[in-house]
């Protein structure tokens, strides 16, 4: 039985550390520091806040393959952006309760 569990966690972490390999320590350390003020503004749990980090990690490596394929500014550009950003903030709508999206929203209108 153990070795039933310790297969799927290791490999688990072993695709994550894979996946995530390309972000540096000063943009994870960005991003922890990002879901940290989502949490004080919105009161998110562990589970939220480990599943929002992962959605910013993905939407930052999809940003990075745009940038790598597209030419900065062009139309296919933006539109990659664009697609990339909007499937990160469906991904926090389905995350994030609607009072917690609403404290977000107010927040960053008054930080900008």
């Amino acid at each position: 039985m153990k070795k039933i569990i310790q297969f799927p966690l290791f490999a688990l972490l072993f695709i994550s550390t894979v996946v995530f390999a390309d972000i540096k320590p000063k943009k994870l350390q960005q991003l922890e520091k990002d879901v940290a003020t989502m949490t004080d503004v919105m009161g998110l749990n562990a589970d939220q806040q480990a599943k929002i980090l992962e959605a910013k990690k993905t939407v930052f490596l999809e940003n990075q393959d745009v940038l790598k394929n597209h030419e900065k500014g062009s139309e296919e550009f933006k539109a990659a952006k664009k697609a990339n950003n909007q499937k990160y903030s469906k991904a926090l709508r389905s995350i994030a309760s609607k009072d917690q999206m609403k404290a977000w929203q107010e927040y960053r209108k008054n930080n900008k």
